[in-house]
């Protein structure tokens, strides 16, 4: 099953994916509940992260489109640089998801969880700097931010059953061609069991549509570009860059790069305000992924 359509087939095979690690913990979901993971029926209780961003976005727009699910999403307040500005973003999408979806969306957590801590933040910044041969070190600056931010989403979830609610599956946006190991399924599936295991319940699911191969996903942040655009959503209005300014600078390596790379693998007009007009270097990109047209060589799964 498809779940995004997305017609790209397996798992990319990737430097960040470790298939034993996958394939032992599968093996191991499926003996404790039958299956490694599969979507909840339409219409379910899900959470899901909502961070400003255009991929949590996109991700929430689908889960509630697509799937009819009631979804209760959750914000974590980081003490990120951008906070402000994903915070504009993020209630101006509630306030979309709101009117367009009254009976499902409800209404964001904002949840205080400084990671990593400002007390060894610069320390993080310069060992990820070192020259050795760690070469994941090299392209991870804060290897526990992501598992902190998706573990606390999952206790979450866990809290609402004081409140009758039983939500089993909490959806991210990791995508498939995320520089980071924090886009890949390995880790995922990790975080996924280490919940399972200190809950005692096999039950429970994380899910980031993007790389799912049971799925036949694997898709990067132009799928969702696309999709908000074609449901009407304002994608301007969706932030992305790090820094700590109103307008985003439109340069910064990864996210604002990232960003206009994927407006133009998309073919979406991107009217996004940029400090720097100048696209040259995502138009670089863009020109050599389409003179490469590289065989992609797949996992089966």
């Amino acid at each position: 099953m498809q779940v995004l359509n997305t017609g790209t087939g397996h798992l990319l095979k990737t430097r960040h994916e470790d298939w034993d690690v996958i394939n032992r913990i599968e093996e191991k979901f499926i003996k404790e509940r039958g299956y490694t993971v599969k979507m909840p029926p339409k219409g379910s209780t899900v959470v899901a992260c909502l961070s400003g961003g255009l991929d949590s976005i996109g991700n929430i727009a689908i889960l509630l489109e697509e799937f009819e699910y009631e979804v209760y999403p959750f914000f974590i307040d980081r003490g990120q640089s951008n906070n402000k500005w994903e915070v504009r973003s993020r209630k101006r999408f509630e306030q979309i998801f709101k009117e367009r979806f009254p009976n499902q969306f409800h209404d964001c957590i904002s949840i205080s969880t400084n990671t990593p801590g400002p007390e060894y933040k610069n320390m993080l910044r310069n060992t990820k700097n070192m020259t050795d041969d760690v070469e994941l070190r090299t392209r991870n600056t804060y290897p526990a931010r992501n598992p902190i931010i998706f573990l606390t989403g999952m206790e979450y979830a866990y809290s609402l059953q004081s409140e009758g609610i039983n939500p089993k599956s909490v959806f991210v946006a990791e995508q498939g061609n995320d520089f980071s190991v924090h886009g890949s399924l390995t880790y995922l599936r990790q975080i996924n069991e280490l919940w399972c295991w200190l809950t005692g319940d096999w039950d429970w699911q994380l899910i980031s549509l993007p790389i799912e191969k049971e799925f036949d996903n694997f898709c990067g942040k132009e799928y969702y570009v696309k999709y908000l655009h074609d449901h009407g959503y304002p994608l301007e209005e969706t932030v992305s860059c790090c820094g700590k300014d109103e307008i985003q600078c439109g340069e910064c390596a990864v996210a604002c790069l990232d960003r206009r790379f994927s407006f133009l693998k998309a073919g979406i007009e991107d009217e996004t305000e940029y400090q720097h007009e100048d696209n040259s270097a995502a138009e670089k990109l863009y020109e050599e992924w389409l003179r490469s047209n590289p065989e992609i060589d797949y996992l089966s799964k």
